[in-house]
């Protein structure tokens, strides 16, 4: 890797990535943990043609810095906006959706879930010279950083880290790695281990695994050293509750990053829904987040290419749901397939849903509610809908990636044929 620039600049803008923008006579600057107005040095590195730059110094501090909570800031990649001041915090996350939107856009207030909600974590770890690194990579490399705590996490699942990292120390050898995912359930942890380049672990680390499982109040954990992962320990399944419904999950398994997140995502759905009845169709539906409570109130049909995920909203179901397994980016529901469906709700992932948007907006649905993980393939997929004679009434923005430039986004769009 070779330095091919060395200067200062003046930070103008946050890019909709976190990321502090300048100018060099060399073209655009752009670093992690600056904000707008700070002055600083960087080097220019390239490597394999592909250059990136590295933050070294910030010569002048901008008035709306303030200090990091997590003491590994700046470090781990987990986080990357910790440095900004409350409002600062606010109106970057509000120009992620303005910056996309046409400004007649209604946007209502941001909610916020806070700090110590996350309920799902992929951790790394390495044992290397006798040291357990656990954590999360810095910021565009493969480094892990060893942590022991984590302010965005649940404290539960932060206070595990110390006792695991103890365990790994015995369980892996030198040089080995492992990828660890926690889930914390309703009714308790999850765990899945992964163990790089082994077969399978001798009875005495399993004994030693299980001993951690029980001493930490993980109801479950699982090893994975090939295709299928084995139970070492099961106290119960782990389940959320989404309503009243107890819905099997796993650790590795998508969820909404909270608990807060599921309830207010739902009653933002629900509440953007009239109250008259209807057939409604939930697409990439999952485990069931918005189509549980709304069977209560509509007709719901799902879709889904997730089996797993089909099975256990099926189960919690118990018929009260037709479910369908179905990939919609390759065959999504066709105009008239849509035909029956008085109402949408549509959750996607980062991508969005292109090809199944084009077909919703030369539906009959009355009412499209679009809920989005990426303010700019909703923008985009909105536009689709906009243009097949849907109408933008209003979108709420949902910050449940405290902290992180990610932004959850729920949007309301009626029919003008109506």
């Amino acid at each position: 890797m070779a330095i091919i620039e060395e200067g200062s600049c003046l930070i103008e803008f946050i890019n909709n990535q976190g990321l502090g923008c300048g100018k060099s006579p060399q073209g655009l600057v752009e670093v992690p943990y600056v904000l707008p107005d700070e002055v600083i040095t960087f080097e220019r590195h390239e490597y394999r043609r592909q250059s990136n730059c590295l933050l070294k110094n910030i010569e002048k501090l901008s008035s709306h810095r303030i200090t990091p909570e997590c003491k590994y800031f700046g470090r781990c990649g987990g986080c990357m906006l910790q440095h900004m001041d409350l409002k600062t915090y606010d109106n970057f996350k509000l120009s992620l959706v303005k910056q996309v939107l046409p400004p007649e856009t209604i946007i209502n207030p941001i909610v916020t879930i806070p700090k110590g909600t996350r309920r799902r974590i992929n951790l790394q770890a390495l044992k290397k010279n006798e040291q357990l690194f656990l954590g999360f990579y810095r910021f565009h490399s493969h480094q892990i950083i060893d942590i022991d705590s984590c302010p965005a996490m649940m404290s539960p699942l932060s206070a595990i880290l110390i006792p695991l990292k103890e365990v790994l120390m015995n369980i892996l050898e030198h040089r080995q790695k492992a990828e660890i995912f926690l889930m914390h359930a309703s009714n308790g942890i999850d765990m899945l281990l992964e163990l790089h380049n082994l077969i399978d672990i001798i009875p005495e680390q399993e004994q030693e695994l299980v001993d951690f499982a029980k001493k930490t109040g993980i109801i479950r954990l699982q090893f994975r050293s090939s295709k299928k992962p084995r139970v070492l320990f099961e106290s119960e399944k782990p389940y959320i509750l989404l309503g009243d419904k107890k819905v099997t999950t796993d650790a590795k398994g998508f969820m909404q990053a909270s608990f807060s997140s599921d309830q207010i995502l739902a009653d933002l759905v629900e509440q953007y829904l009239p109250q008259e009845k209807g057939a409604l169709v939930d697409l990439f539906c999952g485990r069931g987040t918005f189509a549980l409570p709304l069977s209560k109130r509509f007709r719901v049909d799902g879709f889904e290419s997730d089996a797993t995920s089909l099975e256990a909203l099926g189960k919690a179901a118990e018929g009260a749901i037709m479910l369908y397994e179905r990939d919609l980016f390759t065959n999504p529901l066709s105009k008239d397939e849509l035909r029956p469906y008085r109402f949408a709700v549509i959750n996607p992932p980062r991508a969005g849903a292109l090809e199944q948007v084009k077909t919703l907006a030369r539906s009959k649905c009355e009412r499209v509610i679009y809920v989005s993980c990426n303010p700019e393939s909703f923008a985009r997929d909105a536009s689709i809908l906009e243009n097949g004679g849907y109408k933008l009434l209003e979108v709420t923005p949902v910050d449940q990636f405290f902290w992180s430039s990610h932004l959850e986004v729920v949007g309301v769009f009626v029919s003008t044929a109506v």
